[in-house]
């Protein structure tokens, strides 16, 4: 299934900036970047399932929760909170 990972980390501290490669380095693993928070991944479900662990991970969902979409999904992870 072919997926689109977006994100926003907050690069005001250093963690943050950590974070930003960490999270980065995760998406690069599985997919190619299209934009610099944007990155297309095609995976089958073992592949997605670990995306999605590690980013889950790496990424403080209260901060910047990252966005998956794509067809064949069975769910969308990590939608907005209102």
């Amino acid at each position: 299934m072919l997926i689109i990972v977006t994100y926003d980390v907050s690069t005001e501290t250093k963690e943050g900036r950590r974070r930003l490669r960490r999270v980065a380095k995760t998406c690069e693993s599985v997919g190619q970047r299209v934009q610099k928070s944007v990155f297309e991944c095609r995976v089958n479900q073992m592949q997605y399932e670990e995306l999605e662990r590690n980013l889950l991970n790496e990424i403080n969902e209260k901060e910047a929760p990252p966005h998956a979409r794509g067809r064949g999904l069975k769910r969308v992870f990590y939608t907005p909170r209102a």
